[in-house]
């Protein structure tokens, strides 16, 4: 008779920015739910980790490089995770996956190999449903009407995981089958004590804090004084806006920056909303010059907008008078002759682009071709020396992003990009 030592079981999954941690794919969530071995929740733990690396899949996870940014890495959370797996069964659908990356990681940082063992629940299903067609997650809980609402979110799927796991179960009690309760009787022995730190960054963790920078400069504007100034630097402001908010980003250190330009002019609320309603107009004015508002023009409006802290009924109304304008004057506004700013500056492209062209995705090349066109010199690799690094995601952990930031080159967001090149896009 097989002597069951583990009265705990650790439901376990991971989301990740690839499939393969030997070409440099890292964990951005993980998800730990301990049960006993009818699978009463006994505890649960979820965080998102930093990768320190590009987030990639994110359409797959929907984690961006904003919502992980102020998460803690692997390093960190390492203890909580290892406190919450050790001497347990590990539990996954898929299981094997979800391993190769805690060995790899685990080995990054301990510095040798661990030995981590786990039971997969697709396994025991091959030998309980031997007949079914299908052995996916969100399959089986169709088959066994388990809610998938919010699939591919690691606790998510953990739950769904457990209550697979309870179906199966009660199949193999069913039919008295012996044989599923000896294969959980394989504890993760790991070798050390360990402290864990408390450490847990949540998705809705994440959320408050991409909202609370976007409404940064909200805030500032919410505390000025009503007394009007004598003197308004408007062209001063716009050009520290123009700065500020080329990748789309306002960091602490930039709002600042912004604060202390207003208060040594001593601005008022208004004056100051008034210059950020003439930033915004003078943006919608641009991506009007072709007489068309994309998809992606739209939605970096919105996002202006909201960082600027201007409604979004008032964005609306700005963007209808900008085209009633143009309606009356029946004409192209020239634009503005960009080509002797952006001669012989160089640039450099990170990640892959997201906007559309006609429906299908723009290519780097074409990217390139525009810059080049306009007399920009293209580099492969960031340096001192270079003048803009492009990406989709401002946020972007990839080496260029970050070695762009620690030397000072600026970051476009792609929307800025397409503006400078006077090109539309979907």
């Amino acid at each position: 008779m097989t002597t069951y030592n583990t009265p705990h079981l650790a439901f376990i999954d991971f989301e990740t920015t690839g499939f393969s941690p030997r070409r440099g794919h890292r964990i951005v969530e993980a998800a730990v739910i301990t049960t006993d071995l009818e699978g009463n929740v006994i505890d649960e733990y979820e965080t998102l980790i930093n990768p320190l690396r590009e987030v990639t899949a994110s359409e797959v996870h929907r984690i961006s490089a904003s919502m992980v940014k102020n998460a803690p890495s692997f390093a960190d959370v390492m203890n909580d995770l290892i406190y919450h797996l050790k001497g347990k069964t590990l539990i996954g659908h898929n299981v094997h996956f979800d391993l190769s990356f805690l060995k790899h990681e685990l080995k990054r940082n301990l510095q040798r190999e661990v030995d981590v063992n786990g039971v997969c629940t697709i396994s025991i299903s091959k030998k309980l449903l031997p007949d079914l067609p299908f052995r996916r997650l969100e399959s089986f809980c169709e088959y066994f009407d388990i809610d998938n609402s919010y699939a591919h979110a690691a606790m998510h799927d953990c739950q769904a995981t457990l209550e697979v796991y309870k179906c199966l179960r009660k199949m193999a009690n069913d039919m008295g089958s012996s044989e599923f309760i000896e294969v959980l009787n394989r504890p993760f022995l790991f070798d050390q004590d360990v402290i864990p730190k408390g450490l847990s960054f949540k998705r809705d963790h994440a959320e408050v804090s991409v909202e609370n920078e976007r409404v940064i400069l909200s805030s500032i504007i919410k505390r000025l004084p009503n007394n009007l100034s004598d003197e308004v630097p408007v062209q001063e402001y716009l050009n520290l806006l123009d700065e500020v908010l080329a990748d789309r980003i306002v960091t602490p250190e930039e709002a600042e920056g912004i604060f202390d330009l207003i208060s040594e002019f001593g601005l008022s609320q208004s004056q100051v909303m008034d210059i950020h309603i003439h930033y915004l107009k003078n943006l919608i004015h641009v991506y009007y010059l072709d007489h068309i508002l994309s998809d992606s023009e739209k939605r970096d409006l919105v996002k202006v907008s909201e960082i600027l802290g201007i409604s979004t009924e008032q964005l609306e109304e700005y963007i209808n008078q900008e085209f009633l304008m143009i309606q009356a004057k029946e004409e192209n506004n020239p634009p503005t002759n960009q080509s002797i700013e952006l001669h012989n500056k160089s640039i450099c492209f990170t990640g892959q682009l997201v906007a559309t062209k006609n429906g299908e995705p723009i290519l780097r090349s074409v990217a390139q071709s525009l810059a080049l066109e306009r007399g920009m010199i293209i580099k492969n690799a960031v340096s001192s020396k270079l003048d803009y690094l492009v990406t989709a995601d401002p946020n972007s952990l990839s080496g260029k992003s970050q070695k762009a930031r620690e030397m000072g080159v600026k970051i476009l967001a792609e929307p800025v990009f397409w503006q400078m090149m006077r090109y539309s896009v979907d």
